[in-house]
């Protein structure tokens, strides 16, 4: 068994580090707010292990954290390695004893019994654990009991410690609490804290598979005059899911900044959270070597996409796949995402605007003069001429004939003729 430990400089909510790296390795445990086991055994045929350090490391800056880390053939040795930066098991120093009888730190009422133990030890000449083992199990059981015993078998490896089952969260929050004495007036603290817990909040969505489809960012006011208007929150729904954190940040900070200046704070905050209420499964592609501004160019849209469905609403931007149909208005349907290539229509149709309007307008002519809603132009041509039957099996037959008309402003517009009259379908840019 290949055991890696991280010690953290500092308290961390391990249980968020540990659902980053349930992807790598579902053998994950915690020990209080400084440690975190991973069992890497079955992961060394895709990757070494200095290629996990390095991983871990990388990953570990970009959630913002910084850790020693220890590798060892079991918790304990691990355990040890880390707070000792050591690298050979029988040279560790006998005061990590206390670490192979309760590695997890779960038995605290034994803490005193192992520190006499260990005094006692030091005071026979026993400085290593190579010097504990040459110790006879006779003695060692009459001197220390069971205690004892227990850590004497971890050492040699015969008596393993199992794991336990470890279930991520099924809702991911992240959550920053500013100091109570000094709550925040503006937006600027929190965009700054907001950065990194996107960064983590992503990290923790890919360790379970997944990415943030909708996130919820919850501000709670210092005095709200109503306990119902102490938490202020805003939703960001995000069109495009696979975009960078960069952007999401971006997104985000369009969204809040729309919304308090259309309904401003009521007080200082206190603290802030992002609350992940969809996801959707995390696809990973290989990067296009031959071209690298592929990447470049599809980020720049999705990040205008991403934009503009954060200022109209999820409802006015989306994606159209074609399918076959001769009526214009059924020539698509909408799509969540980007699902690949779209699929190639086999009819040749006549060019089609890309903008058509949700209620066909009746259309006036008079003349050479043509009106429609508020405006009022003159015909320069009319070209492209295209009959539409609706599909047989429907119910009732629609008969179009649709002309693409060019006006002296140079707008050229799509319309269709039926026994009703005429009417504005489209407008080509």
């Amino acid at each position: 068994m290949t055991v890696v430990c991280l010690q953290f400089d500092k308290p961390e909510n391990t249980r968020a580090l540990a659902e980053i790296f349930y992807r790598a390795t579902p053998q994950v445990m915690t020990r209080g707010d400084h440690f975190l086991f991973m069992d890497i055994s079955k992961c060394l045929g895709l990757y070494s292990v200095n290629t996990f350090i390095k991983r871990t490391l990388v990953t570990l800056k970009k959630a913002g954290v910084t850790a020693k880390v220890g590798v060892g053939e079991d918790i304990p040795t691990a355990l040890s390695f880390a707070i000792t930066n050591g690298r050979s098991k029988m040279d560790l120093p006998i005061d990590t004893l206390k670490y192979y009888f309760d590695p997890l730190g779960e038995q605290t009422e034994m803490t005193q019994k192992i520190f006499k133990m260990t005094e006692l030890l030091q005071s026979l000449g026993v400085k290593t654990l190579k010097d504990f083992l040459k110790i006879s199990v006779r003695e060692i059981s009459s001197r220390f009991s069971s205690m004892g015993l227990l850590a004497y078998y971890r050492i040699l490896g015969q008596s393993p410690i199992p794991w336990k089952i470890f279930n991520p969260s099924e809702v991911i929050t992240e959550r920053h609490e500013f100091d109570l004495e000094s709550p925040v007036d503006n937006l600027e603290p929190i965009y700054f804290k907001m950065k990194s817990m996107i960064d983590r909040m992503g990290l923790r969505l890919r360790g379970k598979g997944k990415r943030a489809r909708q996130f919820d960012i919850v501000l709670r006011q210092e005095h709200a005059l109503k306990p119902e208007d102490q938490d202020y929150k805003i939703s960001i729904c995000l069109q495009l899911p696979y975009v960078s954190n960069k952007v999401i940040l971006q997104v985000a900070k369009e969204m809040v900044d729309a919304q308090v200046q259309a309904k401003p704070l009521k007080a200082r905050i206190t603290e802030f959270s992002l609350v992940v209420t969809e996801e959707i499964p995390y696809s990973m592609s290989q990067k296009d070597l031959f071209d690298q501004r592929k990447e470049e160019n599809e980020e720049s849209f999705f990040r205008f996409v991403s934009r503009v469905a954060t200022r109209l609403g999820g409802s006015s931007v989306f994606f159209a796949r074609m399918r076959e149909s001769y009526i214009p208005e059924k020539n698509y349907q909408r799509v969540q995402e980007l699902e690949g290539k779209p699929p190639q229509v086999v009819d040749r149709l006549a060019e089609r605007p890309l903008r058509l309007l949700p209620t066909p307008s009746p259309v006036h002519f008079w003349g050479p003069h043509i009106s429609w809603d508020d405006n009022v132009d003159e015909v320069e041509s009319l070209e492209n001429r295209e009959v539409v039957f609706s599909e047989w099996w429907e119910n009732s037959t629609v008969e179009r004939v649709y002309y693409r008309l060019t006006t002296k402003k140079g707008r050229q517009l799509w319309l269709y003729r039926t026994a009703s009259g005429d009417f504005l379908h489209g407008e080509f840019d």
